[in-house]
């Protein structure tokens, strides 16, 4: 049941239609999440194993983070919209820098 819960929320989430982002719209601050579900498996990762995406033109519906469970499906993405693949320690280090960064 659990996985049906799962698989439903992510086919939701994947056909979701992108956002197109403001570039003069400044993005809100947040915190780092402890978990992703990877948008091509439905598998929920750990966020310190993840790969994210970072000041692309688009975004889907979690504005915020967008992560993936393997290198080479966030660096696809980022290549198809203009934007940086990072992992973990990079994408706080690129939030600090912009100060985007909660910290607890």
């Amino acid at each position: 049941m659990k996985k049906i819960v799962l698989l439903t929320l992510v086919m939701l989430y994947i056909s979701t239609p992108f956002l197109q982002a403001n570039e003069q719209e400044e993005l809100p601050p947040i915190k780092l999440p402890e978990y992703i579900v990877d948008p091509y498996s439905g598998v929920m990762v750990n966020a310190k194993e993840a790969f994210f995406v970072y000041k692309c033109a688009r975004y889907g519906s979690m504005q915020n983070y967008f992560g993936f469970a393997k290198e080479e499906n966030a660096k696809r993405y980022a290549k198809k919209n203009n934007c940086g693949a990072l992992n973990y320690e990079e994408y706080k280090k690129a939030l600090k820098k912009d100060n985007r960064l909660i910290e607890e």
